[in-house]
């Protein structure tokens, strides 16, 4: 029995798989480092380690040097982090195993050696790293190996493996610890109340509502018994990556970490039992050097603000963010006060978050209780929430807490986000309502609602009535550019729209029969337009985009790119024959953008293989910075950024490699897996279908992606076996454009049952 079954996970979860042996070898080091601690053992593991990643379709040989190319090639680059400090053996497999029975790992972890020929190990042995974490000996490091297995097979998002492991500190007080970074960011959540005291079960509440935000936020680098308490308040420092002092980009992660947790805990309090009008938590948050972090916190949460500004960052906090493109929106006007120590600080107030696209759901929201999961439900819901001046008792905490609430912008677009991921868009836009009829130039907002209807326009079957919220869309985005600040993700949503629009009169002029009437205003003409304004849209979402812009660039790639092979092959219109690419239009699209990025100092089609190389190592790291890096939190999402990165490199990479090809079927697996998780919650996926610009099902979203692999893999045959460095350069063989792949291909309606 392979460990895949006691763990009572199927077979062929190939995420699991993977993470399980790059965990147990992270780096060829870590490799050789075994083949070297006990001879004996390894003679007899490493064949099966082979043979293990040769069946779970790793290597495309049965050989050592296959393996060890496998693992140099995937370095995640996790080995190299420290763990939290203060965390201990003990503490980490608490954590990890949610304090199951050892007895139960044990067997688990027997049942590995014995599949791989390694030493079993005994319940005792873990007893004596919890008293003197010592690797010390083979037999440790041996179990230190199968639990970074184990780890990996099991709980894969905590990113932890064999070399981290080994960094675990002593529990022994002659143990140096490891020098303790002195800058970082520091969070701080202050429960305050106007007229009314805080009790005891509120203060609880915090205390142990913050460690479960570090759990379901999946920040297994944060260490939650190091949040320190005073009365009412609460605190946790994150420190910066090593490297210079003051250097905004080494703060990037802690920044990110620290506005997730603030985003959960400001709307989880609105929908606890102890919050009340009187009563709030305040959050501040400042970055630098920690020992001058204190004041500035005391002032951040002191500071009296108007509204519900209830998230203040220092200046330096601000910038860090961002630098490192975190998603939330700033007021305009921020306000100096001076501090203990005579210093005047700027308190730059949180107005909103991007959280329809990158901050993960609130879990609670997620609750039959909370908002319908069923179709029945659903009536009980609508009720409920258009006719509340007749029943205004419903039995949904969340239309409760918008009663209660009516002006927290926050908890509103968190209710309408879970609406959005259920297609139950009608629902969503009536609860942005409410925050409209306040602040009706809220740029988040707005630009959800514009989304919504961009969502409602493509579900309609008649025409007249898709150009009906076309037109109620494009007034939302004439009032944002009228109204409001320009933003990068408004612009992007957008251009969305008018590609949206685009592809729907495309697939409406490749379904008419040859000789048939014209269909209202659909014309091709109206497609280049529409593409045009959608181009533009998101140029200017790049230009005004602190970075290279991340987010439009692919699109703006893959507008242009269409655009010019609508041009070039007019039968494209007419018929429904597959939109591919044999004269290498992708490919000259993205080395334009590679020099304007700066990435590629050329246009030419034939640029040397160091110039490619160079390429593909900047895109690649722009990939892993957008997906990888906890810069989207957001589940639903997160399958969609992966498969349509992998998208992006097969359709615009300039020269294919075999490595390159492997590499984006291991993305497209990855977006399986987590779409797969999200069907329990019954919430949709941003699609793959059509124009990308809606929601699906999770079913249909993995039959999509799984229809996706097998056409790479029919169109790479033997070559996937071949080696990693082999090119694979033909136009008209790699034709078949992966974001083209489902264009015409309409969503599934419906998510809940």
């Amino acid at each position: 029995m392979g460990p895949g079954k006691r763990m009572n996970m199927p077979t062929e979860d190939r995420k699991g798989d993977r993470a399980a042996l790059l965990g147990i070898f992270p780096s060829k080091k870590a490799y050789l480092d075994f083949k070297e601690d006990d001879t004996a053992v390894a003679r007899r593991a490493i064949p099966l380690f082979v043979r293990y990643a040769k069946t779970k379709g790793f290597i495309q040989e049965e050989k050592e040097g296959a393996l060890v190319d496998f693992i140099d090639q995937n370095r995640s680059g996790e080995e190299e982090r420290n763990p939290p400090r203060g965390l201990t053996f003990g503490e980490l497999v608490e954590e990890i195993t949610d304090n199951n029975s050892v007895n139960s790992l044990v067997a688990w972890l027997n049942g590995v050696a014995r599949d791989f020929g390694m030493l079993e190990v005994q319940a005792s042995m873990f007893s004596r790293l919890r008293k003197d974490f010592n690797p010390n000996t083979s037999k440790k490091r041996n179990l230190l190996r199968l639990l970074a297995f184990w780890i990996g097979a099991n709980r894969s998002e905590v990113a932890w493996n064999y070399e981290m492991l080994l960094k675990l500190p002593r529990n022994v007080p002659e143990e140096d610890a490891p020098p303790e970074e002195k800058e970082g960011v520091r969070i701080a959540f202050s429960l305050q109340s106007r007229g009314n005291i805080i009790d005891f079960d509120a203060v609880q509440w915090l205390r142990s509502e913050l460690p479960k935000c570090i759990k379901d936020l999946r920040l297994y680098h944060v260490n939650w018994k190091q949040i320190t308490y005073t009365a009412t308040t609460a605190a946790l420092s994150l420190p910066k990556m090593k490297g210079p002092s003051g250097e905004p980009r080494l703060y990037s992660q802690a920044i990110r970490d620290s506005l997730a947790l603030a985003h959960q805990i400001s709307v989880r309090w609105r929908l606890s039992d102890h919050s009340n009008q009187q009563r709030s938590v305040i959050i501040g948050i400042a970055a630098g050097p920690f020992s001058m972090l204190d004041t500035s916190l005391q002032a951040l949460v002191a500071t009296r603000l108007p509204g519900n500004l209830e998230i203040r960052l220092t200046d330096f906090a601000r910038l860090c963010a961002r630098v490192a493109e975190v998603k939330v929106s700033f007021h305009e006007s921020p306000k100096e006060v001076e501090v203990i120590d005579g210093r005047v600080l700027t308190v730059w107030p949180v107005t909103s978050f991007w959280s329809f696209l990158y901050y993960d759901f609130i879990p609670e929201l997620l609750e039959e209780e909370m908002l319908p999961t069923t179709h029945a439900s659903r009536s009980e819901f609508d009720n409920a929430l258009y006719f509340y001046e007749v029943k205004n008792d419903t039995k949904y905490r969340a239309l409760r807490a918008i009663h209660q609430f009516p002006q927290n912008t926050l908890l509103a677009l968190e209710i309408a986000k879970v609406c959005i991921a259920r297609r139950m868009f009608h629902e969503a836009n009536s609860v942005l309502s409410t925050i409209l009829a306040s602040n009706p130039q809220h740029l988040v907002t707005r630009t959800l609602r514009m989304s919504i209807f961009r969502h409602l326009m493509l579900e309609q079957s008649d025409l007249s009535a898709s150009a009906l919220f076309f037109e109620r869309a494009r007034e939302e985005s004439d009032l944002i550019e009228k109204y409001c600040v320009q933003d990068e993700e408004s612009l992007c949503e957008t251009g969305l729209l008018y590609f949206a629009r685009a592809v729907q009169f495309l697939t409406i002029l490749r379904s008419r029969r040859k000789g048939e009437p014209p269909i209202g205003d659909v014309s091709k003409e109206e497609v280049f337009l529409l593409l045009e304004q959608a181009e533009r849209c998101f140029a200017r979402g790049t230009a005004v985009s602190p970075s290279v812009g991340l987010r439009p660039f692919p699109w703006q790639m893959q507008i242009r790119a269409l655009t010019a092979l609508l041009k070039e092959n007019d039968r494209f219109f007419h018929s429904k024959r597959p939109l591919v690419d044999p004269s290498n239009i992708y490919r000259r699209t993205c080395l334009e953008f590679m020099n304007l990025m700066g990435w590629m100092g050329t246009t030419e089609v034939d640029v040397s293989r160091e110039q490619v190389d160079a390429m593909v190592k900047r895109l690649l790291a722009t990939v892993h910075t957008y997906t990888y890096s906890r810069s989207v939190l957001l589940r639903n999402y997160i399958p969609f950024i992966k498969y349509f990165f992998a998208a992006i490199v097969w359709d615009f990479t300039p020269v294919m490699t075999v490595r390159l090809a492997r590499t984006i079927v291991t993305w497209l697996e990855e977006a399986i897996a987590e779409a797969q998780a999200l069907d329990h919650y019954r919430m949709g996926v941003y699609a793959v279908v059509g124009s990308l610009s809606q929601i699906q099902s999770a079913g249909q979203f993995v039959a999509c992606t799984e229809k996706t692999i097998r056409t790479i893999q029919g169109i790479m045959g033997e070559d996937l076996k071949s080696e990693e460095n082999v090119v694979l350069d033909d136009p008209k063989r790699f034709g078949q454009k992966i974001l083209l792949l489902h264009m015409d291909e309409k969503v599934d309606p419906g998510i809940i049952a």
